[in-house]
């Protein structure tokens, strides 16, 4: 086979076209834009697999960070992890009546921003609560009030004669989305431990936060589907928030995932960024008690490596 491939050499209309077709082109797009837009993009960063320990690849790993004011010792981070997907076929997640009505619930919601630094909690009159509930930071996140879809198809038609159109999961789509949670699990530690690295050297805690976005970047194709009066409803999107459901030990793990068309990343990384202006205005107006928390936070890590 090596032999014969070496006798035909592929044009370069060819080789376009072909790359057109991949995933390569998407991916090397997407992270020229995120630069361009003042992020730190890296591609193909690689993480273990928590399964087999081998290493693999997340597409794009992209940082932004933003000074709490003109210095560098407070900040606030924004860290992107980013699959792309040229998918042809169009992908369709599907709404259902309950998550309509009960997606504003906000209980837990503050549970969905991932953030990792100091402080994780605020300290105030004798009182301790998570960072994000005091905040209430997520409120200003470009996903907030979209309904999290749990259900997600592609299509495809088989190659046999006289065949229907189906509606599947793909198991690219599939293990796409299974990458999300052991990446942002390693990126996480690993970005916890630069920051308690560097605090520990200096002996001073500092205001230092990160947000962590997944993100799945498809070519196009995006839409939600719904029953309206026992009709099949599609409606074409730019932006969905995807809910992955994962055994969690005893419980069940609710991670959420942005799902965006290629067109739409500038508006969305737009949305992102007046996220970034909110928080930073929350904690300016709050500047002491978030200063005072983030020592509090980092003595007990220093003490005994929590938050307790």
């Amino acid at each position: 086979m090596e032999k014969e491939n070496r006798k035909v050499k592929i044009s370069e209309e060819n080789m376009i076209e072909v790359l057109n077709r991949s995933g390569y082109i998407i991916e090397l797009q997407t992270s020229n834009t995120l630069k361009k837009l003042g992020f730190n993009s890296k591609m193909n960063e690689v993480y273990p697999d928590p399964h087999t320990e081998k290493s693999r690849e997340i597409d794009i790993y992209a940082n932004f960070t933003k000074p709490i004011i003109n210095s560098k010792s407070d900040t606030i981070n924004l860290d992107l992890i980013i699959e792309c997907e040229n998918n042809y076929q169009p992908v369709v997640f599907l709404k259902e009546e309950k998550e309509t009505k009960d997606f504003n619930k906000k209980s837990d919601k503050f549970k969905d921003l991932k953030t990792i630094g100091f402080p994780q909690k605020i300290h105030s009159k004798d009182q301790k609560i998570w960072l994000n509930e005091f905040s209430n930071f997520y409120a200003n996140h470009p996903n907030y009030n979209l309904p999290a879809l749990t259900q997600y198809c592609s299509f495809s038609k088989p190659k046999h004669k006289n065949s229907d159109w189906i509606a599947e999961h793909t198991d690219r789509q599939h293990e796409t989305f299974q990458k999300f949670i052991p990446s942002y699990k390693f990126f996480a530690i690993r970005k916890f431990e630069k920051i308690t690295q560097e605090m520990s050297k200096k002996n001073k805690a500092q205001i230092c936060l990160t947000f962590f976005q997944p993100l799945l970047v498809l070519n196009d194709n995006l839409y939600e589907g719904s029953i309206i009066e026992d009709k099949i409803v599609l409606k074409k999107k730019s932006h969905i928030k995807f809910q992955l459901n994962t055994p969690d030990g005893s419980e069940i793990q609710n991670f959420k995932i942005d799902v965006i068309t290629k067109d739409y990343l500038k508006n969305y990384i737009n949305e992102l960024m007046k996220f970034m202006d909110k928080s930073q205005r929350i904690i300016l107006k709050n500047r002491e008690i978030f200063t005072f928390s983030a020592s509090k936070d980092f003595d007990s890590f220093i003490i005994g490596r929590s938050f307790v």
